[in-house]
């Protein structure tokens, strides 16, 4: 089974991405415009993929933020709490993120991705925050030696369900779960399809410490799950350090606005993605890249009202960083290819 030709070739998806790109980057630069949405980050997808440096704990918290208004209601109230939210009709809408990523490795394999995101809140039938659906798509170059004998183009095209609840004043419980079908367009048998998911409890008794404990299961053939654990530390409105495995960071607000905030941010962390591929002879593989990086980035966003940490907008990242201990790592017949070490330069926008 074989994609449509224009989505196979590079100059196809270069124009399709270019032009997504052009067309919503045109509102951001007119004043960043406020969004129909907010910044809904709740897949595994969100985390140690290619193009999409989202920390974990970005998505963990975001929707109870954006759905529960403030003061934040106690458990016992929340377990009475029926009525929507005022500004439901603008929570409802989707929100929609565009990624790319480039890695330079001075020409032993560099990497390019790109790809689009869509959340979908659903209704708040138990009370906010509500279920939401993610679907997205990514595609991933790798421009490796005819030696190799690799397929140029990977595609991935992704589903979840996720969920965050408020157990009691100190307790959040947060579970998602979803599939990813990972393919180079030949190899479309079940090598391509793999789970990604996760579990965690969310323990906070004030508004500076939050303690993260559970698991995250990755959707690779190399790496199927990592434990999710740490601390978040926010010892003021400008400063928060993320000490949670596995992607730590650290980040400094520096200035506000009317309507918006800028921030630097530090970190590091482990990527990586499956694929399932075709090799010459037609025998069916599976294909895992996998780094670790150290990165600094900058980040706009809406600004939020106090004692809130995220609104909804357009919110833009631009990242960049060191990319070391990269690995081609291969299910069966061949042997796994160590890369050069590389430069990655990655950003996102969503609405």
């Amino acid at each position: 089974m074989s994609l449509h030709p224009f989505f196979s070739t590079r100059a196809g998806l270069f124009i399709y991405w270019t032009a997504m790109v052009l067309f919503w980057g045109n509102s951001v630069s007119q004043g960043f415009e406020a969004s129909s949405g907010g910044e809904l980050q709740l897949l595994a997808d969100d985390i140690l993929q290619p193009g999409d440096p989202t920390p974990l704990t970005h998505a963990l918290s975001d929707p109870a933020d954006l759905f529960i208004a403030e003061p934040v209601p106690r458990y016992d109230e929340l377990t009475t709490l029926v009525k929507a939210p005022e500004n439901l009709r603008e929570l409802m809408k989707p929100v929609i993120q565009l990624n790319a990523e480039h890695i330079a490795d001075g020409g032993d394999l560099p990497l390019t991705s790109s790809g689009i995101r869509v959340s979908l809140p659903t209704y708040p039938f138990w009370g906010p925050p509500p279920p939401m659906i993610d679907v997205g798509y990514q595609m991933t170059w790798l421009d490796s030696p005819p030696a190799l004998a690799l397929p140029d183009l990977f595609h991935e095209y992704r589903f979840g369900a996720s969920w965050i609840r408020l157990i009691s004043d100190e307790w959040k419980m947060r579970v998602w779960a979803g599939a990813t079908f990972n393919t180079d367009g030949e190899n479309t048998s079940g090598d391509a399809l793999f789970f990604r998911g996760g579990l965690f409890g969310i323990y906070s008794t004030s508004p500076e410490f939050e303690w993260i404990f559970g698991v995250v299961a990755l959707g690779r053939s190399d790496l199927p799950a990592v434990p999710a654990l740490g601390l978040v530390y926010r010892p003021d409105d400008d400063w928060s350090f993320d000490f949670t495995f596995p992607r730590p960071q650290a980040t400094w607000i520096y200035e506000r606005m009317s309507d918006r905030q800028f921030a630097l941010y530090a970190g590091g962390g482990l990527n990586g993605t499956t694929w399932a591929f075709e090799e010459p002879n037609g025998r069916e593989n599976q294909i895992t890249y996998s780094d670790w990086r150290l990165v600094m980035g900058w980040e706009s966003t809406p600004l939020a009202p106090p004692g809130v940490r995220f609104a909804p907008g357009t919110r833009l990242k631009i990242e960049t960083g060191f990319v070391f201990a990269r690995e081609l790592e291969f299910e069966r017949f061949r042997r796994n290819v160590s890369l050069a070490n590389g430069w990655t330069l990655n950003g996102s926008v969503s609405f």
